[in-house]
Parts: C-alpha cells; sequence; structure tokens
C-alpha cells in the first residue's frame, strides 16, 4: 500500500490518452478533485520560484536599500524557501493521494512498470509502448535511442570554463535567456498547453511517434518523428531533419512545413527547451543533433544520402553543423538564417556593452551559420524572407538582411576562381539586393544570364569526374563569363519568399535544393 501511494507521488503527470485502434485520442487525462487542486498549487509555487530567480538582483538591491545586511537576507530568503517546499511537500503527498484513488492514473502506472519491464528484458530501445499510448511527462518515457558513451568525452565549456570569466556568468545570467528565450521556463510555462495541443495534433493526424534520444552526456533530447515510407509517392522515402529556431518547439514549429508537403519528418526540442534537458549552448546543441542524426540513422533506418537538413532561424547553426559534419546527406536548407549571431546582437544591446557583448558572444555563442554552411559542399537552398524583421540590420531593408552574407560564403569557398576579379562579387550584391522578381530580371538581363548558356558549361567542367571544392571553375574565363556564372549559381541557391521572419513557410516553397550537376559525388579539398 505505501509503496504504490510513493508510486503515485513521485509519478508523473498524464496529459492525454490514446485508444489503440482510433484515429484520433479517446480523451484528456481526467484528474480528480484532489490531483488538480494541488497540481494548480505547485504549479503556481514553480512560478513564483522562476519569477523570484530572474527578479532576485532587483530584490537584492530592495533588501541593500532597506539596510539588510547578509545575514538578515540569507534568513529571509532561507524561511520563504522552508515554507513553499513544505507546502509542495503537502501537496505532492495529498496528490498522490488523489492519483491513488484514480483508476485511470492507476492503469497508467501499471503500463510504466510494463514498459520498464519490457524494455530490461529485451533491452530492445525502440519506441515504447508506453509512448502509445499516453502523453505524459517525458521523464516517464524509456531511452528509445542513447549514443555510444565509449567515445571520447570531455565535460561540456559550458558546464565549467562558462562559470570561471565575467562573460561566462554574463552567459548564463543573460546570454543564454536572450539568445535562447525558448529556454526560459516561465515562456515554456504561458505556452505549455499549446506546446500539448501541437503536440497531441501531431500524433492524431500524422501518427507521430515521439522518442526518448540520448546524448553523449546523457542530456534528454525528444523527438517526434513522422514516418511516411509507406506512401506510395517516393517523397515519403526522404527524411526532413528539422532543427528549430531560438523560440521554437517541434510541437508548433517548422515540422508543420515538411509534413504537409509529404515528407518524413525528425523533430527535436533543443536542450533546456520544453522536456528536452540540458542548456542550449554550442556544445549541448552539437551533440543533441549529432545524436539525432545517429538516431535517423541507426533506428529509424535512414541512409544519409536520404536525409534533408532544415533549419530555420538560429536552427541553421545545428543544421550548417550537421551538413558539415554529414557532407553525404541529401541537403541542406536554410530558412531565414544568418551568418553570424554578432552582427545581429550588436546593434540591439546598448552601445557602452559592446566590448561586453563581443567577448560573450565570441566566447560562449560563436554561432558561426555561415562559416559553417560554407563548409559543406553539396546542394544547398538559402530561404529568405521578404519582409523579415529579426535578421536585417536595418528593419524592412533587404540589402542588409545577414541571409545575403550566408550565400555570398557559399559561393566564394565554393569557387574562389569565380571571384579573382572583385566585379563577380559586386554584381552578386547588386542581384542580392533586389526585393523583387521585376529587380532581379533587370539584373541578369543586364549581365546577359540564361540557364540555355551557363547550365552547358557547368556540366561539362564537372563531367569529367567528382565535385571537388573548393573548385577552380572559372579560372581561365573572362571576367565577365565568371559574373555570369555567380549570378546564374546565385538563382539556384537563393529563394526568395513573401513575408516576416516567423511566418510559417509554405509547403509549396519547400522544395530538395539543386544540385550544381544531377547525382555529383561531392569531395571536399583541404
Amino acid at each position: 500500500m505505501l509503496s504504490h501511494l510513493w508510486a503515485c507521488i513521485r509519478g508523473p503527470r498524464v496529459y492525454r490518452i490514446f485508444t489503440p485502434g482510433e484515429t484520433e485520442l479517446s480523451h484528456p487525462y481526467a484528474p480528480n478533485p484532489l490531483e488538480q487542486g494541488t497540481q494548480q498549487v505547485i504549479k503556481g509555487v514553480s512560478i513564483l520560484a522562476n519569477i523570484g530567480l530572474y527578479m532576485s538582483p532587483f530584490v537584492l538591491l530592495y533588501l541593500h536599500k532597506r539596510d539588510y545586511t547578509l545575514e538578515m537576507a540569507c534568513v529571509t530568503v532561507a524561511k520563504l524557501t522552508a515554507g513553499f517546499t513544505l507546502l509542495v511537500l503537502v501537496c505532492m503527498v495529498i496528490r498522490g493521494i488523489g492519483r491513488s484513488l484514480n483508476p485511470s492514473y492507476n492503469t497508467f502506472l501499471n503500463a510504466i512498470i510494463e514498459t520498464n519491464l519490457m524494455h530490461n528484458k529485451t533491452k530492445n530501445l525502440t519506441y515504447s509502448l508506453l509512448a502509445k499510448k499516453y502523453d505524459c511527462d517525458f521523464s516517464a518515457v524509456p531511452v528509445t535511442y542513447k549514443m555510444d558513451s565509449s567515445k571520447p568525452f570531455s565535460v561540456p565549456t559550458s558546464l565549467v570554463q562558462n562559470y570561471l570569466t565575467v562573460g561566462g556568468l554574463v552567459s548564463h545570467a543573460f546570454g543564454r535567456h536572450l539568445i535562447y528565450p525558448g529556454s526560459i521556463r516561465l515562456l515554456q510555462a504561458a505556452i505549455g498547453p499549446y506546446l500539448d495541443e501541437g503536440r497531441n495534433n501531431l500524433m492524431v493526424k500524422n501518427n507521430a511517434k515521439r522518442a526518448k534520444v540520448l546524448t553523449i552526456e546523457e542530456n534528454e533530447i525528444d523527438t517526434v518523428f513522422v514516418d511516411r515510407r509507406d506512401r506510395s509517392t517516393p517523397i515519403g522515402d526522404t527524411l526532413v531533419l528539422c532543427c528549430e529556431g531560438n523560440a521554437g518547439f517541434y510541437e508548433v514549429g517548422i515540422v508543420t512545413t515538411p509534413v504537409s508537403a509529404g515528407y518524413s519528418v525528425l523533430g527535436w526540442n533543443l536542450p533546456g527547451f520544453a522536456y528536452s534537458t540540458g542548456l542550449p549552448f554550442p556544445d549541448q546543441v552539437e551533440n543533441a543533433v549529432d545524436a539525432v542524426m545517429q538516431f535517423a540513422i541507426n533506428s529509424l533506418g535512414f541512409t544519409p544520402d536520404n536525409i534533408l537538413v532544415y533549419g530555420w532561424s538560429i536552427g541553421g547553426y545545428p543544421a550548417a553543423w550537421l551538413a558539415k559534419n554529414y557532407p553525404d546527406i541529401r541537403g541542406l536548407i536554410l530558412d531565414a538564417t544568418f551568418d553570424h549571431v554578432l552582427p545581429l546582437a550588436l546593434p540591439r544591446m546598448p552601445g557602452f556593452m559592446g566590448g561586453l557583448v563581443e567577448s560573450t558572444i565570441k566566447g560562449h555563442f560563436n554561432l558561426n551559420n555561415g562559416e559553417l554552411a560554407a563548409k559543406y559542399y553539396g546542394p544547398i537552398t538559402i530561404i529568405r524572407r521578404k519582409q523579415d524583421e529579426i535578421i536585417t540590420i536595418i528593419e524592412g531593408d533587404i540589402t542588409t538582411n545577414r541571409g545575403n552574407e550566408v550565400v555570398e560564403m557559399i559561393l566564394t569557398s565554393r569557387y574562389p576562381e569565380l571571384f579573382s576579379h572583385h566585379s563577380a562579387g559586386t554584381a552578386l550584391k547588386k542581384y542580392m539586393h533586389c526585393s523583387t522578381d521585376a529587380q532581379k530580371e533587370n539584373v541578369l538581363s543586364a549581365f546577359n544570364v540564361n540557364s540555355e548558356d551557363i547550365q552547358p558549361i557547368l556540366n561539362s567542367f564537372f563531367d569529367s569526374g567528382p565535385a571537388e571544392f573548393p573548385s577552380s571553375l572559372g579560372k581561365n574565363n573572362a571576367a565577365a563569363d565568371n559574373v555570369r556564372i555567380v549570378l546564374y549559381l546565385a538563382t539556384k541557391i537563393l529563394v526568395d519568399v513573401e513575408g516576416g521572419h516567423p511566418a510559417p513557410l509554405d509547403p509549396s516553397a519547400f522544395k530538395q535544393p539543386w544540385s550544381v550537376v544531377d547525382d555529383a559525388s561531392y569531395v571536399q579539398v583541404e
């Protein structure tokens, strides 16, 4: 009896219950009054605790003005902490009693026991029975895929060195919340119901499966997979691995675009976002997306050449990192992303903080999307939002869109000989500064750019063997010919769409990236 009560006290929450064989959720989990009331109190205390944490600098300043000594302040905080802790413990016990009297929760506990027994007996890290029957706290879901922990691994710098400098303290106290607001617990609590609803919609309408992926440092990454391989169309055999933005979650994020377009899709939440554990520092983000990629290959059965990587906004960082480290992927799509976070951060911060902002970002958030993307030599698409208000230095001015720099970095990295004369770079900027199709056509017409002439040149150059990058294409050409080739390549890489930064991408605009030559093999030349 006591063991059962203890299981109810420490057990996870349940949100909705699936009924096998049905195409939609049967009903949300119905807590009894004891559960519901105490859960609201626990949630309220949690919100107050988070508010207190974020407001602590102002509280300390207030206490200082009221002539509180450090000892007095500590005693006050200790009393408040003890009081709230006792309240939470009492509520947990009462909630546990309520759960023990609820037949639905008892059935859920039995499902946990059954899942764990099956998991321990078979050692088969596949989708759990629990995840198929219940939408519940992620802590209850067994690990579906685990990265090989035998590989050399050092403690992430974000957990050690970040605390040893002023920049490190700033990055943890403020920087992370400014760069990744999705990791703020208060925000997550506010949008929690929308996340639950979005996840349920994926499961109901698209038969999505939820899985827990364990990174090399044992962060738990929440993933969702929509399998379209049983469809008659070949597009379902391609997996789109989605990387969300700084306040994006797979439940309500970019996953919906490739799902609507008919692809198989794998979404995941960054460390520290929703149910994923850890913190969204670069090293942990890299380990997370690496684990998700290995999950796609080793558990879901996709080969890299059948995986498209799709990154939106700051999600361009893990997406570009993945492309650089898995060069055989089918392609990379970067949507509304930027070359580096620093040029965007500096104008948005007070001038006197410039030095601190620069040192903090370079030391702890070196999100060099453009540099990483330039080291990937496969098919790539850069999607630029015409009314993007986030990654432009001057809002509404497309010439200051930092996606322009990404395009230039990619082309100059792949084809340095095309840019041996400054006229090619000048013409490329002129093209990228166009905000309408008519303006683009005028530029292309002025330089006599047409596919009938240029595509045969590219085919002839690359037909001699594998496409080695950086390429010597254009080495012996006249400057005018190189300008034409650069502009033609830009038309294939850069795709403009209407809308602002957060606007959902229309599925019709989501297409597999163009390849310079079909079925070419790409070799990086160091």
